[in-house]
């Protein structure tokens, strides 16, 4: 049985994986493990990691170009959304539900390296605008396309949080750099008070989140998710609508 009011902390924590929230999706890691960005050139794009405006990764084979270097801060992350609260998370779950593997790669602030916040809770409770990289691996679900993983995903999404706590404002399919298949929506959370301890939202704020999965093979999934406070978010969303457009699934 879910639970269907949760008091303000749980619903940061929900907020925080609800990028991988249908029913037996959501996987957290241990503590977070923030590296400092890699100083590179053109020279070495070929080289896995993070280098100028490219992030490559040869593990999952896939290369994101674009990177926002100008008012922007960009680090390499590991199991970034985990933490004390969402270490108790699952217990939202039936005991016998299984999740898919979850790894966390890549954050994205609009701050100076001083100022950037190095956990998802930090970055919400400062109303700091993000955006985040992460790969899937469906080890307990198997959708065939981004669509029917984010029709599973908002299904899950309100039975799980309160009525009223959000709306879904657009959803559309998207074509990465080498045309794989991608899905993405808009949502906005709204204010609202939690039923079961009376407390209020501040600025739950605007997200949009993309998966892609390549048409071979559908045991990975791509995730890039943006959350910004509301009157920050379409300044923002062409940083990331650009990322979308620069995503590659076969670049090892």
């Amino acid at each position: 049985m879910l639970v269907k009011h949760l008091n303000r902390t749980l619903l940061i924590s929900l907020i925080l994986c609800y990028v991988s929230f249908s029913l037996s999706i959501i996987g957290c890691g241990e503590d977070a493990d923030i590296t400092e960005p890699i100083d590179g050139n053109a020279d070495d794009l070929q080289t896995a990691g993070l280098h100028g405006d490219t992030y490559r990764n040869v593990e999952y084979l896939f290369k994101v170009s674009k990177l926002p270097t100008e008012g922007w801060t960009v680090k390499e992350v590991t199991n970034l959304a985990s933490f004390d609260q969402l270490k108790k998370w699952k217990a939202v779950f039936d005991p016998g539900t299984k999740f898919n593997k979850m790894e966390d790669l890549l954050l994205l602030e609009p701050t100076a390296e001083a100022d950037f916040q190095d956990t998802l809770t930090a970055a919400f409770e400062t109303q700091t605008p993000f955006v985040f990289v992460q790969v899937e691996e469906q080890t307990a679900t198997k959708y065939l396309t981004p669509q029917q993983y984010v029709e599973a995903h908002l299904s899950e999404m309100s039975q799980v949080y309160p009525e009223g706590s959000f709306e879904i404002t657009a959803k559309e399919p998207l074509i990465s750099r080498d045309r794989m298949p991608g899905y993405a929506y808009d949502v906005t959370w709204l204010e609202f008070e939690d039923e079961a301890t009376g407390e209020k939202t501040e600025n739950p704020g605007k997200a949009k989140e993309a998966y892609f999965m390549r048409s071979a093979s559908t045991d990975f999934v791509y995730h890039l998710y943006f959350w910004a406070p509301v009157e920050r978010y379409d300044e923002l969303l062409p940083v990331y609508d650009t990322l979308l457009k620069y995503l590659e699934l076969n670049a090892a």
